[in-house]
């Protein structure tokens, strides 16, 4: 078989999907409980229903990862992300998940999440010239 390689500027889902698809299929079959992801959301909504914010998770194997969480900024200060945090643990204590990690920038929510019981796992320095990225965790029980 010849290979050639083509550079795809903005690829599509379509174009990931067929990169990772042998991937995907050969750890399904090395670790089958790789099957069982799930993904939850948390949404916010103004006056009008339109989804303004909220929280984004994913469960693979056994952990939660939080993959987004947005306030907007008239909001911040109220209790809401603490209180979406509180219900994505929830979704993953009840789903038998070890803990919860996630990502986060310097300039972002780093002494949010520690105040919630995270712990910062590694740093990437330099993850940007203009700020650090950091890893967080969070172990139940």
């Amino acid at each position: 078989m010849t290979l050639g390689i083509h550079e795809v500027e903005d690829p599509g889902q379509d174009v990931q999907e067929a990169i990772v698809l042998p991937l995907r299929a050969n750890n399904l079959r090395r670790m089958p409980r790789l099957n069982g992801a799930a993904e939850r959301a948390w949404c916010l909504t103004n006056d009008a229903g339109d989804i303004v914010g909220g929280l984004w998770a994913k469960k693979r194997l056994d952990w939660v990862y939080i993959d987004f969480l947005v306030v907007p900024k008239e909001a911040r200060g109220k209790g809401i992300g603490a209180d979406l945090v509180a219900r994505a643990e929830a979704w993953a204590r009840a789903s038998g998940a070890t803990g919860a990690w996630l990502l986060t920038f310097g300039f972002q929510a780093r002494g949010f999440y520690e105040k919630l019981g995270y712990m910062c796992v590694t740093t990437f320095e330099g993850a940007s010239a203009d700020a650090d990225e950091y890893i967080l965790r969070k172990q139940f029980g």
